[in-house]
């Protein structure tokens, strides 16, 4: 029986192993991420482009101008947000792509404050999906804090400091009108 037991867990131990090797070489996959959470619209052939905080980072530092969406799969208000930007994005024939950084990188206290310090953000809890725009690299505005921008009024914001909730598909169609960017 003894013998039996380093059999398995010798077996054991080797899976994990292969299994964790295996798992290390993975690319995050956004439409099984969200299709799976519910955002039904989306199609394997999505807008979305996921990017880095250090691509981010690289955008702003060349002076481009751009809108990157923040959110996570992990909260039904960023599964729908994603599921109606793909919706509008096919309703008016977009053919472009929307940033995505995808904020379950974001969980711990020292990554939101590296998130929250390389963004110029106050991003703190899930409160529904995050629009940070740039133009020529500087802070145009984001939706953290939307009082501090009037431009948000466009995006008919409503709610309480602690639930501030946004119009997605006005956001939506703004990224897509002033922000568009060119599908690789």
């Amino acid at each position: 029986m003894n013998r039996l037991t380093k059999i398995l867990s010798t077996l054991l131990v080797v899976f994990i192993a292969v299994f964790s090797l295996a798992s290390c070489g993975e690319k995050y996959d956004f439409f099984e991420d969200f299709y799976t959470a519910g955002a039904t619209n989306l199609e394997e052939k999505h807008i979305f482009e996921v990017v880095t905080l250090d691509e981010v980072k690289k955008m702003k530092d060349d002076k481009e101008s751009f809108v990157v969406f923040l959110g996570s799969s992990k909260y039904s208000e960023d599964v729908a947000a994603v599921n109606a930007i793909a919706y509008d994005a096919k309703n008016v024939n977009y053919d472009g792509k929307v940033y995505f950084l995808n904020l379950a990188d974001f969980e711990t206290v020292s990554a939101k404050a590296k998130l929250n310090e390389t963004l110029d953000i106050k991003y703190d809890k899930a409160q529904g999906i995050v629009a940070v725009c740039y133009e020529n690299g500087k802070l145009k505005f984001e939706t953290t804090r939307p009082k501090l921008y009037p431009i948000c009024d466009l995006f008919n914001i409503h709610g309480t400091d602690d639930n501030i909730q946004i119009d997605v598909h006005a956001l939506a169609a703004y990224t897509f009108k002033y922000f568009p960017v060119k599908a690789k």
